[in-house]
């Protein structure tokens, strides 16, 4: 008797290999044929949005919405200051780091 399946045990990889390929295909062929209809993703945005903004005064009392507000403006004169003076900071910052280096090179070059 022929034992043909001997030789053949590198062709149950290779279909292993084939049949992850195309369950990966596959999924992405799905995955962009939803992705590429925008209209659902759209809509569902949309129900979503509606949704929050019918419930907005039950999510967001109106003492919390006047500290979320307070909190958004202090967030942006604080991000605005900081872009203002971000030069200065990244002065200050490499200004120390080389008074650091110097302050321990000097040490080390005392040590020696």
């Amino acid at each position: 008797a022929i034992k043909f399946y001997e030789g053949h045990w590198f062709l149950v990889r290779i279909l292993i290999f084939v049949s992850i390929y195309t369950t990966i295909k596959k999924l992405l062929i799905i995955t962009y044929i939803y992705l590429t209809r925008q209209e659902s993703v759209q809509c569902l945005i949309q129900r979503i949005i509606e949704f929050l903004q019918v419930r907005r005064d039950v999510l967001t009392p109106s003492p919390l919405n006047g500290l979320l507000r307070f909190f958004i403006k202090g967030d942006k004169k604080i991000n605005h200051g900081l872009q203002a003076s971000i030069d200065y900071l990244v002065s200050a910052c490499m200004i120390v780091t080389l008074l650091i280096t110097v302050l321990f090179g000097t040490i080390l070059l005392v040590i020696q």
